[in-house]
């Protein structure tokens, strides 16, 4: 796992010993595995709307120094 600052550096990293996936990694690739075809996608699309759209205001609030609301990012 590493953490990097808006410029793209180390800020810093964790490696496990035994190194088994991390919960982050394994979701990753059960989203791959749907995409793929090989599971289901029980929520589907739409779901995950919600979601998109708080990161997405996080990362417009952080460029546009001002608070932007999710629901701006949900036409």
């Amino acid at each position: 796992m590493r953490r990097l600052d808006p410029a793209g550096h180390l800020i810093e990293s964790l490696t496990r010993e035994p190194a088994w996936p991390c919960a982050a990694a394994s979701q990753i690739d059960c989203f791959c595995r749907v995409l793929d075809g090989q599971r289901p996608n029980p929520s589907g699309p739409a779901a995950h709307l919600p979601h998109t759209a708080f990161l997405a205001a996080a990362y417009g609030s952080q460029a546009a120094a001002r608070t932007c609301h999710p629901k701006e990012f949900l036409a």
